[in-house]
């Protein structure tokens, strides 16, 4: 009794432990110090389901570099040979969707402007994207005897503008609307009769390969697509939990200059095989569609299907009048990507005029089957 008199006595601290009984906790010591470089190397987790990264890789996932068109390195086979053959293309992004507003607010601020006067949107729409285009393609003759076995296809390089819809989500209808201009040509440098004769003479039928060819064109594609699917994943998950289809449709028209680089003649005729009227591109080319459909499946391990896409796209001419060719000289081309496992095979089949703009008049058939890059 005295030790408990003593304890709860006038003399004891108001805050001191109780005699009898575990003493109580400590309270946490505070974590020590980082230094900014610390901090920054800190591996984080940003969303349950997400890889770890550090500040190196999340600024690397804002690339503005992106695909166009779907890359390739296939084993091909058209106009009676057989040959590998690859597609580079790429999207450059040269102005994003913030750099507009922010140029505005700062150029505003040095006039002592109000910086919030400056829309974050134009109305219903996103800022536009300026972006740089580039499709080139190659065929690779691997066991070809001559010493520059790569032959050019296409060059297909041209900056266009895409606009919005403010908080557009992808697969919900209305997609973005392109516009710009586009050159396209096949890299090649025979254009007289004298040379193409000579170069016939040593190569024969395959002198039709280096004919030079180049127009320009203004570029106008407005994109649609549906997702079908359950409901929303998680956000941060890195895979698909449930089964997902995504179905699109993009019409692209192409209007043709009648020049190319603006200034220079458009390489169109056909002067090795003289015709009359005279074949254009736009008799071959400038209306296209390209429908889609693509299904993501659930991670279930190392063998599974991750990714299965088909497209079907066609191309027609738009010159009609007393020629008559208004959407007459169709092609097609169908493509199957499947994703299996990590190795994501691609595969086409052409049936249509050219497919290669150096015989743009010719009808043809040919495949391609190997690995989808990009």
């Amino acid at each position: 009794m005295a030790v408990c008199g003593a304890a709860s006595g006038a003399g004891a601290a108001p805050d001191a432990a109780p005699v009898f009984g575990p003493p109580a906790p400590a309270a946490p010591a505070d974590p020590p110090a980082q230094s900014p470089v610390q901090r920054d190397w800190q591996l984080t987790l940003p969303a349950e389901g997400a890889r770890y990264q550090d500040v190196f890789e999340a600024a690397a996932e804002d690339n503005p570099l992106q695909a166009f068109h779907p890359n390739y390195f296939v084993l091909a086979s058209d106009h009676g040979e057989t040959k590998f053959q690859f597609l580079v293309s790429i999207d450059y992004r040269l102005i994003d969707t913030r750099w507009p507003a922010q140029a505005l607010r700062d150029a505003g601020r040095l006039f002592g402007l109000d910086a919030g006067a400056v829309p974050d949107h134009l109305g219903p729409l996103e800022w536009p994207v300026l972006s740089f285009a580039y499709d080139g393609l190659y065929d690779f003759h691997f066991f070809s005897p001559v010493s520059t076995p790569v032959v050019s296809r296409l060059q297909n390089p041209g900056v266009f503008v895409k606009l919005a819809r403010r908080g557009a989500q992808y697969g919900d209808g209305i997609g973005p609307l392109g516009f710009g201009w586009f050159h396209e040509s096949d890299g090649q440098t025979i254009t007289t009769p004298a040379a193409y004769n000579e170069l016939y003479g040593q190569v024969g039928q395959d002198a039709k390969d280096s004919i030079a060819r180049g127009w320009d064109y203004w570029y106008l594609s407005q994109k649609f697509s549906f997702h079908q699917g359950g409901d929303a994943e998680p956000e941060g998950v890195s895979q698909a939990t449930q089964a997902h289809n995504l179905w699109s449709v993009m019409p692209v028209l192409r209007i043709y200059t009648g020049s190319q680089g603006f200034v220079n003649p458009v390489r169109q005729d056909t002067w090795w095989l003289p015709q009359n009227p005279e074949p254009r591109i736009d008799d071959y080319d400038g209306i296209r569609a390209l429908f889609s459909w693509k299904r993501v499946f659930p991670d279930t391990g190392f063998f599974r299907w991750r990714l299965v896409q088909a497209t079907a796209e066609f191309r027609t001419g738009y010159d009609g009048g007393l020629r008559g060719n208004l959407m007459r000289n169709w092609s097609r081309r169908f493509t199957l990507t499947n994703t299996f496992g990590y190795l994501p095979v691609y595969l086409y089949y052409d049936n249509g005029y050219g497919p290669y703009i150096s015989d743009y008049t010719t009808f043809s058939q040919g495949w391609g089957v190997g690995i989808r890059l990009w």
